[in-house]
């Protein structure tokens, strides 16, 4: 059976130093290792994301 293992990073020292152990944990094990890393959006730029996304959607055939 194929582990799916979530290594969330924030490219920190500690968090290279996880990964390396989650990597030497799960040495001999069939795994497929999903890196997240996420960030706070102001809301100011959300909104405009959001606007992007709604023209897109109806520029849309």
């Amino acid at each position: 059976m194929r582990r799916k293992i979530l290594l969330p990073t924030d490219f920190s020292d500690n968090s290279w130093s996880a990964v390396v152990y989650a990597l030497k944990l799960f040495k001999n094990e069939f795994c497929t290792f999903y890196f997240i890393n996420s960030t706070t959006i102001k809301v100011s730029t959300l909104s405009n994301l959001s606007n992007k996304l709604i023209k897109a959607m109806e520029e849309m055939p």
